[in-house]
C-alpha cells in the first residue's frame, strides 16, 4: 500500500550549526587566522571565536531584513570582527586577505555535527522524509550539505532563496512540509536557533525540537510552550519513537557445553565523526570476527589471536585520525602458517542502501571451568566492540580488542610474549 500524507512522518532539520558543525570550522579557520596574523596571535582564542560568531550573527540579521545584500554580508562580517577586536576598519585589500586565509581553512574542516550522519540514515530506514530547512543562497547551502555527507540522506533541502522568505517566516516550514508529502500533525523541526527554527516551526504548528550541545536542561518554555531540549542528535530515537540496533548475546549450557546466540553488529556505511567503514570493509570485519569465534570455539587461541590482529589493523584503517602503522602488535606463534579451524561460525548479512547488519550463529565453547569465565569475557569484549563501532566510538573497540587478546593469549599461556601497543589502542 503506498504511503498517504497522514501517515509520512517528516523530519525538518536546520544546517547551519544543527547538521553542519559551524562551531569546529570556526575554530580551526580562527586558529589559521592566529597563526598568520601578527595582531590576532596574542588573543585568546575563545575570545576571537565569540566576537566572530557576534559580528557574522550582525552581519546575517542584516542580510535577512535586506538592508545588505548576501555579498555584502561577507565583507560586513570581517568588518565588525576587525571592530570587535579593536582594529582599525580594513581596506577592501586587507578585507580580501583576511578571507584568503579564512576561507580555505573553514571550508577544509567543515562536517557534521556528532551522530547526524547516523540519525538521518536510521531515521530513513524507519520510513521518515527528511528535509533541510536553510536560510541562505542554494547554491552554498547545496555545496555545504554535499562536503559534510548529508546532501544524500535527505529528500530535499528548501532555502531561503528559494522561497522568498527567511526563518521564522511559516511559510518556508509549509513549502518543506508540502514537498515532503507530509501534514503538520506528523511533522518536526530540529535546529540550533531559538529565533529561527524553533519560533518558526511553533508558529507553522509542528513540533520542534532544540539542538544545544552545551544545554543543562531537557525542556524549555520558548514562546509560552514546552520545548525538548537535545544535547546530542543520539537522543533523538527517544523524541521520534524509533529504535537503534541492539544486540544482546543470551548465554546458555547445553550437554556441558556453553552456547553463545545474538552476537552481532549494525554498522553505518557512510563517513562519520570518526569512522569510516565501506561496505567492503565491514564485510571484512564480519569474516575477520567469525574467524575469531570459530578460533576460540575450537580452542585455538593464537589463531583467534591472528583475527583479532586483523579486526584492529581494519578498525584502526578506517579511524581518524589513528595511526594504524604506529600500531605495534607481536606475540608467539605470530607469522606462523595456520590453518583454519574445521567450524565456522556463520553469519548472515543484511544490505541496505546506507548500513549492513550482520548477525552471528551460535557460538559453541569450551565447559573448562578454569576458562569458561574468561572466554565468555573475551565474547562480551567482542560484542563491546561491535557496539562501539555502532556508535563511532573506535578507540573503545580498540582497546575493546586489545583486551580480547590479553584473556587469549593468557589462555593460550603466551601473555608473556603478547605486545599491544601504540595510538588509541592503550587501556
Amino acid at each position: 500500500m503506498e504511503p498517504t500524507r497522514h501517515n509520512i512522518a517528516a523530519v525538518l532539520f536546520d544546517l547551519d550549526g544543527t547538521l553542519f558543525d559551524h562551531h569546529h570550522s570556526l575554530g580551526s579557520a580562527i586558529s589559521t587566522v592566529q597563526q598568520k596574523y601578527d595582531s590576532f596571535s596574542g588573543e585568546n582564542t575563545q575570545d576571537l571565536i565569540s566576537k566572530y560568531n557576534i559580528s557574522l550573527q550582525k552581519a546575517y540579521d542584516e542580510y535577512l531584513r535586506n538592508r545588505i545584500t548576501y555579498q555584502e554580508a561577507d565583507s560586513r562580517k570581517i568588518r565588525l570582527f576587525f571592530n570587535e577586536v579593536g582594529l582599525p576598519e580594513p581596506t577592501a585589500q586587507q578585507i580580501t586577505e583576511f578571507r584568503n586565509v579564512y576561507k580555505p581553512a573553514y571550508q577544509k574542516s567543515r562536517r557534521a555535527t556528532p551522530d547526524s550522519v547516523e540519525m538521518l540514515i536510521r531515521l530513513r530506514e524507519h520510513g521518515f522524509r527528511l528535509g533541510i530547512v536553510t536560510n541562505g543562497q542554494l547554491k552554498d547551502q547545496l555545496e555545504k550539505s554535499d562536503a559534510i555527507g548529508v546532501r544524500h540522506l535527505v529528500d530535499n533541502i528548501i532555502t531561503s532563496e528559494e522561497a522568498g522568505c527567511c526563518k521564522p517566516d511559516k511559510r518556508l516550514f509549509h513549502l518543506a512540509i508540502e514537498a515532503l508529502g507530509a501534514t503538520l500533525q506528523n511533522s518536526y523541526m530540529i535546529g540550533d536557533s531559538v529565533d529561527s527554527d524553533i519560533r518558526g516551526g511553533l508558529e507553522c504548528g509542528i513540533e520542534t525540537i532544540l539542538y544545544s550541545p552545551v544545554a543543562t536542561d531537557s525542556t524549555r518554555v520558548l514562546f509560552g510552550t514546552p520545548v525538548s531540549v537535545i544535547r546530542s542528535m543520539s537522543q533523538l530515537p527517544g523524541y521520534l519513537n524509533f529504535s537503534l540496533p541492539r544486540f544482546a548475546p543470551n548465554i546458555a549450557y547445553q550437554n556441558s557445553l556453553v552456547v553463545a546466540e545474538g552476537i552481532g553488529m549494525d554498522l553505518i556505511t557512510e563517513p562519520r565523526h570518526c569512522l569510516w567503514l565501506p561496505k567492503n570493509t565491514v564485510h571484512d570485519l564480519a569474516k575477520e570476527l567469525s574467524a575469531v569465534l570459530a578460533g576460540i570455539s575450537v580452542e585455538n587461541y593464537v589463531f583467534a589471536i591472528l583475527r583479532t590482529e586483523g579486526m584492529v589493523r581494519t578498525v584502526a584503517k578506517a579511524a581518524s585520525p589513528i595511526n594504524e602503522t604506529a600500531i605495534r602488535i607481536s606475540y608467539r606463534g605470530q607469522g606462523e602458517q595456520m590453518n583454519e579451524p574445521s567450524t565456522h561460525v556463520r553469519f548472515h548479512i543484511t544490505e541496505r542502501l546506507h548500513s549492513i547488519r550482520i548477525d552471528y550463529e551460535k557460538c559453541i565453547l569450551s565447559s573448562k571451568s578454569c576458562i569458561e569465565a574468561r572466554l565468555l569475557e573475551s565474547l562480551r569484549l567482542l560484542q563491546a566492540c561491535c557496539d562501539n563501532l555502532m556508535r563511532d566510538y573506535p578507540r573503545a573497540a580498540l582497546r575493546n580488542l586489545r583486551s580480547v587478546m590479553m584473556i587469549l593469549a593468557e589462555i593460550a599461556g603466551t601473555q608473556a610474549s603478547l605486545v599491544v601497543e601504540g595510538e588509541g589502542i592503550e587501556l
